[in-house]
């Protein structure tokens, strides 16, 4: 009877050890799935940001703001919810300003300083 309860916790222990280790796994796998479409979309918008340069495609660029819409955090998908609002009647101001966000948690998700960041400026050799 005294063997019971030490191999019960044991048991219990491996199990529970497990069950975190599964969910510590799955959210891991969860963030660097988030980041690396964020990334992508990332890229894919300052790509977008001169609209007539060589690598432009407009299909990359939708699919970057709806990566952001499905992916992004509640301030992401409302800026690129108005930036598609205002981009389909020729204002694409709020570019720059989902670009900096982006970049922003991008930076505090990978752990890199953030402070004192210029302003993005897309940058082309012609």
């Amino acid at each position: 009877m005294n063997i019971i309860i030490p191999i019960l916790s044991a048991l219990f222990g491996l199990i529970f050890g497990h069950w975190l280790n599964r969910r510590r796994n799955f959210e891991n796998k969860k963030r660097e799935i988030r980041i690396n479409y964020l990334i992508e979309a990332y890229r894919k918008l300052e790509r977008g940001a001169i609209p007539n340069a060589k690598n432009f495609d407009k299909g990359d660029f939708e699919s970057a703001i709806a990566d952001i819409q499905m992916l992004g955090n509640l301030e992401q998908v409302n800026i690129a919810y108005e930036f598609a609002i205002k981009a389909t009647q020729g204002d694409g101001s709020k570019l720059q300003e989902l670009l900096e966000n982006l970049r922003m948690e991008l930076r505090n998700e990978l752990s890199i300083k953030n402070n004192k960041l210029p302003k993005i400026s897309p940058f082309r050799i012609n």
